[in-house]
């Protein structure tokens, strides 16, 4: 049975890994800092310029939605409950998740 498994995991990472695409790759973060600062730790009204993303899944996204590497990007609002952010970027606004919002590493 636990070859089975190995055998569907390794069907999964193929799949994927022939998926990626390289803009996506060449947005993740390669640096090590442990002072990382993020878009969950921008105060509302701060500004920030996107730096690099620090999750493969949430970069692919996120860059489909306009978020460049350069870009800049304003919080305009946290939801109460603190899930929820609302960005405004270059041209646009969008609606994340907290933990797409934990990818997006920020220089200001």
């Amino acid at each position: 049975m636990g070859d089975i498994n190995k055998m569907d995991n390794i069907k999964k990472a193929a799949t994927i890994s022939s998926q990626l695409n390289p803009i996506c790759i060449a947005s993740l973060n390669k640096d090590d800092n442990s002072n990382k600062k993020s878009v969950l730790d921008l105060k509302i009204g701060e500004i920030g310029y996107v730096k690099s993303f620090d999750n493969l899944d949430c970069a692919c996204k996120l860059l489909t939605l306009g978020l460049l590497p350069k870009s800049r990007v304003t919080v305009v609002r946290k939801s109460p409950l603190g899930d929820a952010l609302y960005l405004q970027l270059d041209g646009h606004k969008i609606a994340i998740r907290k933990n797409e919002g934990a990818a997006i590493l920020i220089e200001e």
